[in-house]
């Protein structure tokens, strides 16, 4: 089973610049009905495999992160199953929630590469692979907010 929500992240740097990200969320129960390709999870998850069970992936569709500049440093992945441009992430999403935090610090990240040449990683390793804490470094230390809304469920 597949299920299609609609999520936009807006993003605002230092206070005054406002960058706008479209995704599309697809919840799955099981490997049958992922977008992205089983080998992608083999290859890179700490796992080295498939998940089961309830999972997310976050489908970008705005902006196009392969014309953004600094787009080496972009964490995206092309789908081989649908052509597709998702947030790269290799661990398990298993709710809703994660999947809107995911995506805002992706976001947030990917502004922050675009602004300032700072690979997200960087601050992620920092702050000890820790996505809440990650959102606080970059709300506290440059100045990035990102914000989540559900379009259509």
């Amino acid at each position: 089973m597949e299920t299609k929500i609609s999520v936009e992240v807006n993003v605002l740097f230092e206070k005054n610049k406002k960058y706008n990200f479209i995704f599309s969320f697809y919840e799955t129960d099981g490997p049958l009905y992922r977008k992205i390709e089983d080998e992608f999870y083999i290859k890179n998850s700490l796992l080295g495999k498939v998940f089961e069970g309830r999972h997310f992936e976050m489908q970008i569709l705005k902006p196009d992160v392969s014309k953004l500049v600094n787009s080496n440093k972009i964490h995206f992945h092309f789908s081989q199953k649908d052509g597709g441009t998702y947030i790269c992430w290799t661990n398990q999403v298993k709710s809703l929630e994660e999947a809107l935090k995911l995506a805002k610090f992706w976001s947030a990240g990917t502004t922050l590469t675009i602004e300032k040449d700072i690979d997200l990683l960087i601050i992620f390793q920092k702050e000890l692979a820790d996505i809440n804490r990650t959102l606080e470094t970059l709300e506290k230390e440059y100045d990035v907010v990102a914000e989540a809304v559900i379009l259509k469920k």
